[in-house]
C-alpha cells in the first residue's frame, strides 16, 4: 500500500494526457486517437441500450487505453502499459463515495467492473496492477469518520480476495503484485490501520513495508 496517491484526483485524465504528450508513443495509437476510437465504440454499443441516450456510458462501463510511454506515474513501477478507466457517477445520491453507513455494500456496478478488470488481468497475463483502495476518487471525505473508511476498505479487500480466489481456480496464479493506493491526505495512524488489513485478509510470506 503506497501513500502516493495523486491517483485520487479529479484531474487523473488530464495527468495521463499530459504524461502521454511528454514522449512519443511508438507501439500504440496516441492517447487522443485511442479516446476517439473508444468514443465511437461507445456510440455503437450504447445505441442498443433503449433506456439510455445513445453514446452515453453508464456507471460500471470500462474502457482501456494502452501505453508504452508512461513512466514513473506510480512509485515502485517503471512503466504503465494498460490503464482501466471505470465510469462512475459521483453526483448520484447513492454514489459509493457518499455512502457513510457501516451497513452499506459495494454497488453492484463497481463489483462487476472490478471483477471484469481482474479477469482481464488473468486472461491477458497482466502480472502487476495498482488499484485505488477505495475504488473511486474523492472517497476520503471529511464527513466520513476513520471507522467507516476502515470498514469500507476491509469490504473492498475481502471482495478482491474473493474475486482472486475464483480467478485463480480458473486460470492459476497470474497476478504477482497488487498495489493498493490510498489518498495522500490520509494520516499516518489511519494508514497503519489500513495496512494491517492486508495480512488479515491475505496470506503474505514476508512483512510488507508501508510508506
Amino acid at each position: 500500500m503506497n501513500n502516493a496517491v495523486f491517483l485520487y484526483s479529479d484531474k487523473l485524465n488530464g495527468l495521463i494526457r499530459t504524461a502521454c504528450q511528454r514522449s512519443l508513443e511508438f507501439h500504440f495509437p496516441e492517447f487522443e486517437e485511442q479516446m476517439n476510437a473508444i468514443q465511437l465504440s461507445m456510440i455503437k454499443l450504447c445505441s442498443s441500450r433503449l433506456s439510455k441516450p445513445a453514446g452515453k456510458p453508464i456507471p460500471g462501463d470500462i474502457f482501456i487505453s494502452k501505453h508504452s510511454n508512461l513512466v514513473d506515474l506510480t512509485p515502485g513501477f517503471d512503466f504503465i502499459n494498460v490503464i482501466f478507466h471505470v465510469v462512475v457517477d459521483e453526483e448520484s445520491p447513492d454514489s459509493w463515495t457518499k455512502m457513510t453507513s457501516l451497513n452499506c455494500s459495494i454497488p453492484p456496478y463497481l463489483m462487476n467492473a472490478l471483477h471484469v478488470i481482474l479477469r482481464l488481468c488473468f486472461q491477458y497475463n497482466i502480472t502487476t496492477i495498482s488499484l485505488p483502495l477505495f475504488l473511486t476518487s474523492g472517497f476520503h471525505s471529511k464527513k466520513m469518520d476513520s471507522t467507516t473508511r476502515l470498514k469500507k476498505a476491509e469490504m473492498i479487500i475481502k471482495a478482491i480476495k474473493g474475486i482472486l480466489t475464483e480467478l485463480t481456480t480458473w486460470k492459476g496464479e497470474v497476478l504477482n503484485t497488487i498495489q493498493f493506493l490510498v489518498p495522500s491526505e490520509m494520516d499516518t495512524e489511519e494508514l497503519k490501520e489500513l495496512s494491517s488489513l492486508v495480512p488479515k485478509c491475505f496470506q503474505i510470506i514476508s512483512h510488507c513495508p508501508f510508506d
